[in-house]
């Protein structure tokens, strides 16, 4: 590289709800690899996944049954064009959510192909948790981790969870009317801020077990390997991971549990990640990273121009 040193990087892949229109065009004209990990997913999903990718329209990309297939598209996309593009391969791997489906295929545990099917499996244990209804979900600015378990441990009537730890004063809570609302009002005393998110699910709390079961048997039943090619920045756990024995069991375990994005962050940073690349258009998730890992650059590889300009950073002297 000529007196270049080059910058550690690693991968990050959104969860759920980050596909739009036209999300595949930029690496199906770039890539034969691309267009045969599309043509073989079409044959196992029964659908065409190039043609939705690049000329869906957003209410066929945001088909429940579809949408996460194609998102993980083109997450896979991303790492197997950035394999040409980009001077090396990265450090590290993290999915936010459900992106650590990507994220393992990435490290090896399933080919690209079979992290499709296992996309499958998730958006079809995703559509029986719906049936079971909503609740509201509120995302929390301005206040730490720790505080928001103690207020939550104390609410005596409704259901609170607590299910993401995005940043250092950045946390999700879920649970019915009643206990979200005696948290907000408690929280609201402390002058934390709260912000509703649409379409919330009883995702990432002890509700989704039942459903997370049947994905369970479905991801164990794929071909794996158990050790990581690469380190996993595990959101689940919130530290570097390096081998899965079972999927399906680590993937249960993360629907009933909060998301540790954060820590998972710092983890990365503490091995010297200077370069996070978010594999999707997802600014809330860059906006979170960035609030963690302050001294490093987060950037938005969502294209072929995006991955362009990872490599420049990466080269950079």
């Amino acid at each position: 590289m000529g007196g270049y040193m080059l910058k550690k990087y690693a991968f990050i892949f959104p969860g759920y709800g980050c596909g739009h229109p036209g999300m595949g065009k930029p690496f199906l004209e770039k890539s034969e690899a691309c267009l045969a990990l599309y043509a073989a997913a079409s044959v196992d999903l029964g659908y065409d996944c190039a043609a939705l990718s690049v000329s869906g329209k957003a209410s066929e990309i945001s088909d429940p049954q579809k949408a996460f297939p194609l998102q993980v598209l083109q997450s896979l996309s991303v790492a197997l064009c950035a394999k040409e593009i980009l001077p090396e391969g990265p450090s590290g791997v993290l999915g936010y959510s459900a992106g650590e489906i990507p994220a393992v295929a990435c490290a090896g545990v399933f080919t690209y192909e079979d992290a499709v099917k296992a996309a499958s499996y998730y958006s079809d244990m995703r559509q029986e948790a719906l049936k079971a209804g909503t609740m509201e979900s509120f995302r929390l600015t301005n206040v730490k981790q720790e505080f928001v378990s103690l207020v939550t441990d104390k609410m005596t009537d409704g259901f609170v969870q607590l299910t993401a730890v995005e940043g250092p004063e950045q946390t999700v809570i879920l649970g019915d009317r009643e206990g979200i609302q005696a948290t907000l009002d408690e929280l609201k005393k402390h002058k934390v801020v709260s912000c509703k998110l649409e379409n919330a699910s009883v995702l990432h709390s002890m509700i989704i077990s039942a459903y997370a079961s049947h994905m369970r048997e479905d991801m164990n039943a794929l071909p794996h390997e158990k050790n990581l090619t690469i380190p996993l920045y595990s959101t689940l756990y919130g530290k570097k991971w390096e081998s899965i024995l079972l999927p399906g069991d680590y993937f249960y375990l993360q629907q009933i549990k909060a998301v540790r994005l954060s820590e998972a962050v710092e983890a990365a940073v503490r091995d010297g990640i200077e370069v996070f690349l978010i594999a999707g258009k997802d600014r809330t998730l860059q906006s979170a990273v960035k609030s963690v890992a302050k001294n490093a650059e987060v950037l938005i590889a969502e294209d072929i121009k995006g991955l362009e300009k990872a490599a420049a950073v990466i080269e950079k002297a």
